[in-house]
């Protein structure tokens, strides 16, 4: 503003829409199963009937830390256990469970992944987007010099 003709510059409006633009691009929201088992998951008896909380746990950590990255959060998860879901016992390593078990397992989760109290959603900044545009530009306007230069 110029305080002596009674103008505005607009320059300082355009550099704050700018930032805000910015900022609000770069803002991402990022949803992650959620490290407890839900209540449902943990009761469910697989042998004689009786749940097996370890058991459950360590099936549930294995959908945090494998499964919920193979597949989106809205995705339908498919009939059949995927290979990696096996429960890691207590030295990490992972071993081979009963069938009816996993299968079990399984069928629980896949129940209860579609269900939104399941999930945490968590934000975060990421301004990734600008360093692969700005690589982009550089590849194609390289590119264009080589063929037309």
């Amino acid at each position: 503003m110029r305080p002596t003709d009674g103008k505005f510059d607009i320059w300082p409006f355009a550099v704050f829409g700018i930032i805000v633009v910015l900022v609000v691009v770069s803002v991402t929201p990022v949803v992650r199963l959620n490290s407890e088992p839900p209540g449902k998951f943990v009761q469910l008896g697989v042998h004689s009937g009786k749940p097996d909380e370890a058991l459950a746990v360590r099936y549930w950590e294995t959908c945090v830390k494998v499964i919920q990255w193979k597949y989106r959060h809205t995705d339908v998860l498919p009939l059949v256990p995927p290979a990696d879901f096996q429960p890691a016992d207590d030295s990490g390593r992972h071993r081979v469970q009963n069938a009816a078990a996993r299968s079990a397992y399984w069928r629980a989760f896949r129940g209860e992944w579609l269900k939104q109290e399941n999930w945490h959603t968590s934000y975060t900044v990421d301004v990734s987007w600008a360093w692969r545009n700005l690589q982009w530009i550089w590849k194609a306007t390289a590119d264009f010099f080589r063929l037309h230069g």
